[in-house]
């Protein structure tokens, strides 16, 4: 799931104890930049997992899926919420990227139809960026800021938790030929629980409606479930039928720390962080995190997605 900048979890956070939670600029910064060009991010909340999943959400990179060693360039000009300026789209502004194309595009400067946010669409502009040039280049420089931006507009925090991705797209070739440079910063729910990438490539979701606040209150049809740990690449399956794990739509977080913490400290703070989401209907159901992994992770607080399950092997009932 997953840049610089991205400050609404630091400060939505609640302690842990005595833990506090510090501002996360420098892993997202990490995170914004890739190896080869990355386009789109994957985000648990906090810190997106790096490359293939290891431990909840997949880094998807639009060229490459590893992450960069070195921090992104802060961005030099700030995001604009509101109303779309020199041909930018407004925030709000919904777009049938073709599905496959959201996550593994092969051309970022971006011709795909308007749409209203009620008919079918795979990413809606949350903000946009006036750019010196047009440029991948310079799109890249802002890719963070990008994933701050998103994650408020889902309203993700602790408490409030979907599978979700931040996209940036160019102009069409035919808007830059008329003298528009910017970039826009778009909201997008991936499909996979991975993050294969070529022909092999999953699916945007297709959504029906806007993705505001989507966090706080997401359908069932969004919602994670998995036939195997979160641990495991895979694909998701519809929480409509029997399935392993589910999804308590909410974090675990451990602040606070220096060195990546042991199996066994990261197993009870997830038994603390996540047993008080499990729902009703699965009471006495056990708990597990995805965690970031430790490839990539460069903060001092570490996040990972809460899952309930049947310690037995049972499945959980439909959702």
């Amino acid at each position: 799931m997953n840049g610089p900048d991205l400050r609404f979890l630091a400060e939505r956070a609640s302690a842990l104890d005595d833990r506090t939670f510090e501002r996360l600029d420098e892993v997202h910064a990490r995170i914004a930049a890739s190896r080869e060009r990355r386009r789109i991010g994957v985000a648990v909340g906090a810190a997106g997992l790096v490359a293939v999943l290891a431990a909840g959400v997949a880094i998807l990179d639009r060229g490459g899926r590893e992450n960069s060693p070195a921090p992104a360039p802060k961005p030099t000009e700030t995001a604009t919420v509101g109303a779309g300026a020199g041909g930018a789209p407004a925030r709000g502004t919904c777009w049938a990227v073709p599905p496959k194309a959201a996550v593994e595009p092969t051309d970022y400067f971006d011709d795909s139809p308007e749409v209203p946010c009620s008919q079918p669409h795979t990413t809606e502009t949350v903000a946009t960026f006036t750019l010196a040039e047009a440029t991948e280049e310079e799109a890249d420089a802002r890719g963070g800021t990008c994933y701050d931006v998103v994650g408020e507009y889902l309203n993700i925090d602790n408490e409030s938790w979907i599978h979700w991705a931040a996209a940036w797209y160019l102009p069409s070739k035919e808007q830059v030929a008329a003298g528009e440079s910017w970039a826009r910063c778009d909201a997008v729910i991936p499909g996979p629980w991975w993050s294969p990438t070529g022909e092999h490539a999953a699916p945007a979701r297709t959504l029906t409606r806007s993705a505001l606040d989507l966090a706080d209150e997401p359908p069932d049809d969004l919602w994670t479930c998995l036939a195997e740990p979160p641990t495991s690449e895979q694909p998701t399956i519809p929480c409509d039928r029997p399935h392993a794990y589910e999804a308590t739509g909410t974090l675990a977080a451990l602040g606070g720390i220096s060195t990546y913490p042991s199996a066994d400290v990261l197993r009870a703070e997830a038994q603390e962080d996540c047993t008080p989401a499990v729902p009703k209907r699965l009471a006495g159901a056990s708990v597990i995190a995805g965690w970031d992994p430790e490839e990539g992770w460069h903060s001092p607080v570490l996040h990972g997605v809460c899952f309930v399950y049947r310690a037995n092997g049972e499945l959980l009932p439909p959702r």
